[in-house]
């Protein structure tokens, strides 16, 4: 994350990416969306939106569920970021009212 966010080496970050893509277990809930959490970094601070991986909302529950809230919401940020960027404001408009109407109490 540090690579992307910073703009210090974006090849970098995407080397450690793949890399750790290998290494994540997918079926603990909380690796998962930290490998989503730095895709998504990854893509929405180089520009690379397009290579996103699609919104889990299973994933984002079950990390709500064990309180990852600051996470989620930079998650959710820079997915949204990223919907913006592309012109898709509908989509971006009706994640953030489903996310609102869901968990609103957070």
């Amino acid at each position: 994350g540090v690579f992307s966010f910073s703009g210090l080496s974006f090849w970098l970050s995407k080397k450690f990416l793949v890399y750790g893509e290998r290494l994540i277990d997918k079926t603990n809930c909380k690796e998962l969306f930290d490998y989503y959490l730095f895709q998504t970094l990854h893509n929405s601070t180089s520009g690379n939106w397009d290579d996103n991986l699609e919104y889990d909302e299973d994933l984002i529950n079950e990390n709500i569920k064990i309180g990852r809230f600051a996470d989620i919401f930079t998650y959710i940020l820079h997915y949204v970021n990223g919907n913006i960027y592309q012109g898709e404001f509908n989509a971006a408009e009706q994640l953030l009212k489903k996310m609102f109407q869901q968990h609103g109490q957070l």
